[in-house]
């Protein structure tokens, strides 16, 4: 599988400790291959602690929400997948950052960079 096949993940929505991606379906997987959300701060390694589980469905798009993230926070996030041969495949990343709109208590938003 070629990281050209891993799709981008795009903004759903969020607040100001969590978002919510989504993307079409993933082609060309095996039955035993493994998908995951990875995210990482700037300056930050990729580590398998910060990830989060896909289920592969029968629906084409896909929605995963990232939670207890830091307010104010830009985050790289990038989808894995992780054959039964032990082969990582990393997708091609994008950058959200969580932040608050204002300090008079309006609804937090997203920006996407």
């Amino acid at each position: 599988m070629a990281t050209r096949d891993i799709p981008k993940p795009s903004f759903k929505t969020c607040d100001e400790t969590s978002l919510t991606l989504a993307w079409e379906g993933i082609g060309h997987l095996e039955p035993s291959d493994l998908l995951k959300l990875e995210y990482k701060k700037p300056n930050e390694e990729w580590v398998a602690d910060n990830s989060v589980p896909i289920e592969k469905g029968e629906s084409e798009a896909v929605i995963v929400e990232v939670i207890d993230l830091e307010p104010g926070t830009p985050y790289f996030v990038r989808i894995v997948v992780l054959t039964a041969d032990g082969t990582k495949v990393d997708g091609p990343h994008t950058v959200f950052d969580t932040k608050q709109i204002d300090c008079n208590n309006s609804p937090k938003k997203c920006a996407i960079m």
